[in-house]
């Protein structure tokens, strides 16, 4: 199929390969995780809630995780530091109150997959364009 068309089923195509390939990365990510929680201490339980819960919303704030996940405050924040140690979450705000957790190395297979997807797009369209001309 030639034409705009063309262009335009090429870009649906280029991008849910990309989609099913970053939501691969996400879920290796996932159990990969999981497993390094697996092998925690008695924190365990309370980290494998919330890193569930990071998967559905990446940025948390204590108060928010502990309503979500029915965790008491100081757990939820135990909990996010263990994470912490692992790689897993990181506080972004830089503060010592009102602190937001960010579940980092997923948002970073996010943002790749949308660069990865937009560049092939762009450059797949421009060599299409160029060649209907």
């Amino acid at each position: 199929m030639g034409g705009l068309a063309g262009v335009f089923f090429e870009a649906i195509e280029v991008t849910a390969e990309k989609a099913v390939d970053t939501a691969e990365k996400i879920l290796k990510l996932f159990d990969s995780d999981r497993d390094k929680i697996n092998r925690m201490g008695r924190i365990r339980g309370s980290a494998l809630q919330i890193h569930e819960l990071l998967q559905r919303k990446a940025f948390v704030t204590i108060p928010s995780a502990a309503r979500d996940t029915g965790l008491s405050q100081p757990t939820v924040t135990g909990a996010l530091v263990a994470l912490q140690k692992l790689g897993i979450a990181s506080e972004s705000t830089g503060r010592t109150w009102k602190r937001i957790y960010v579940y980092k190395p997923y948002l970073r297979l996010l943002n790749e997959g949308m660069d990865a997807t937009e560049g092939q797009v762009n450059l797949r369209s421009r060599t299409l364009q160029s060649r209907m001309r």
